[in-house]
């Protein structure tokens, strides 16, 4: 059984470091010991997504400050897309966002569709804009 010694008892015995690095004996590790080279659980990767995800909301509202105004499709679209560019990268696509802001899906989707990001990400690319422009 887990219990909160048992927890802090290895939290402060193992430390916590934010970035992968080698331990004594050369393995990959993060977090709180946890060994990289060992085949990661589905549901602990799911955790991380989801941390991942809410951190891709929260800049893409930064750009989008409507973004809750949209269909739920076009809003899973439009964060997926973040996500994987990136805030940076996904600023980048401004004469989507200009579009996006004034409602004009077409646009928007013609955007993503004539980019770098689209021909690289293949089916994605496709979900994605039939998305933006569908809703």
């Amino acid at each position: 059984m887990i219990t909160d010694d048992l927890l802090c008892l290895i939290e402060d015995n193992e430390g916590f470091e934010a970035l992968p690095y080698r331990d004594t004996v050369g393995k990959l590790t993060v977090g709180f010991g946890h060994n990289l080279d060992s085949p990661m659980p589905k549901h602990l990767a799911r955790l991380i997504l989801k941390e991942d995800i809410k951190i891709a909301i929260r800049d893409l509202v930064k750009v989008l400050p409507d973004i809750d105004t949209y269909s739920t499709s076009r809003k899973n679209a439009l964060t997926d897309m973040c996500f994987n560019l990136g805030l940076t990268k996904f600023k980048g696509f401004q004469k989507m966002i200009v579009a996006v802001k004034n409602d004009d899906w077409e646009t928007a989707a013609k955007e993503a569709e004539n980019s770098d990001w689209y021909n690289q990400v293949g089916i994605r690319g496709k979900k994605i804009v039939t998305l933006i422009r569908e809703g």
